[in-house]
């Protein structure tokens, strides 16, 4: 019966399906299976760690090509108040097929930012941390909780500074040359001022979430293809509020490091975006300028760094864009309020000519008008601000001619 030759079953292998069964591998538990993640803690990023960014989307935009959770009509469900989002509404997600979402009721947004800001206690403890995150656009709500401890950081700096100007030595030490070590600390502070106000103004000029699909109507990240479904009509909308909130902070982190070239080189940007954050940041840096009511110890004046701002200021009273007409409005009776910049002619002839500006212009050669103010409440905000600082300027000359 059996040949020992090389053809005998026991040189062959053994065949797959006569093999013995292994055991499978043991499923994990639920708390093996994926990290826990609190709500609350976790707020700002999907369960996959990718971070949310503001979202809208129009009844055109179902499907072709993406995922049925990046769809029109997909039932999104808030993360935080559990409530249904509609669908023409701007709303707060991560650019992948994650279903996670934030609506932008304000106590959400809060707690959104709340969030982030644990995230950066816990990760970014020094400013080098903070300025990387305020560089990088790729999260929103880091971006603007970096920005505010930023400003926080740089106002408490100012704050210690007027206080030991404010309480001399006594007796008083003659000054002495500067040692090694001192030129040092300060070279290094210098050094520290020019990443801060790099990174904020790359916050200023900063265009959002940029996805695979940036530039092009299928993304899903810019409100220029979704303009219908992101504002009902009533007032332009340049941009999402949480990116606005972003470019102000920068544009306030600006004006609390002093970097008023920054400020007025800003307020001649090609975006209209840019520019009213700018004309903001002004109106905070001329603010710091004031003395206290109660007498302590104020900021450094602003007069220093304000010497062409003004200028550059009043040509936007006849910008294209409603809300930086009203926001170079409201910076310049912040200014002439302040008595400390100097009035020129050319200025009050500006704001006169703005006082006097009817609201409909002849459209070209034909008979048809143009409505200049779409929004009457920011009508309503230039015309006010406008008369405070004809008012204020009138005073300051007549002041100089006394």
């Amino acid at each position: 019966f059996g040949s020992s030759g090389p053809s005998s079953r026991a040189d062959s292998p053994v065949p797959r399906a006569l093999r013995p069964l292994s055991s499978p591998e043991a499923m994990p538990i639920s708390s093996g299976a994926s990290p826990p993640k609190s709500t609350h803690t976790q707020l700002h990023r999907c369960p996959s760690g990718h971070a949310v960014n503001p979202h809208s989307l129009d009844s055109w935009q179902e499907r072709f090509g993406f995922a049925g959770s990046q769809s029109f009509s997909h039932k999104r469900i808030c993360m935080q108040c559990r409530d249904p989002i509609p669908p023409n509404w701007a709303f707060l997600g991560c650019a992948h097929s994650c279903d996670h979402y934030v609506c932008c009721r304000p106590s959400c947004v809060a707690s959104l930012l709340a969030a982030a800001g644990e995230e950066l206690r816990a990760s970014c403890a020094s400013r080098a941390g903070l300025v990387e995150v305020v560089s990088r656009p790729e999260s929103m709500p880091l971006q603007e909780a970096a920005l505010d401890r930023l400003i926080a950081g740089v106002m408490a700096a100012d704050d210690s500074d007027a206080a030991r100007v404010a309480q001399p030595t006594f007796p008083p030490q003659r000054p002495s040359r500067i040692q090694p070590t001192d030129a040092a600390v300060l070279a290094a502070a210098a050094e520290e001022r020019a990443s801060l106000v790099s990174a904020c103004g790359q916050a200023l000029r900063t265009s959002g979430h940029v996805d695979l699909r940036h530039g092009t109507s299928a993304t899903r990240g810019s409100i220029a293809s979704t303009f219908r479904s992101a504002t009902d009509g009533s007032m332009p909308v340049m941009e999402y509020g949480g990116w606005k909130a972003v470019r102000v902070k920068a544009a306030l982190a600006l004006a609390a490091l002093r970097a008023s070239s920054d400020l007025a080189e800003a307020v001649d940007d090609a975006r209209p975006e840019v520019r009213e954050a700018a004309c903001l940041g002004i109106e905070a840096l001329a603010k710091m300028s004031r003395p206290s009511e109660d007498g302590s110890p104020c900021t450094p004046s602003a007069a220093t760094h304000l010497g062409g701002v003004m200028e550059a200021v009043a040509d936007r009273l006849e910008d294209e864009a409603e809300l930086v007409r009203a926001a170079a409005a409201d910076t310049l009776r912040t200014l002439l309020l302040c008595g400390e910049a100097p009035v020129a002619d050319e200025i009050f002839e500006k704001l006169v000519r703005a006082s006097r500006r009817p609201d409909c212009t002849p459209c070209g050669s034909s008979n048809a008008s143009r409505r200049l103010w779409k929004d009457t409440v920011a009508k309503g905000r230039f015309d006010r601000a406008v008369d405070d600082a004809v008012r204020a300027a009138r005073q300051l000359i007549d002041q100089g001619a006394a």
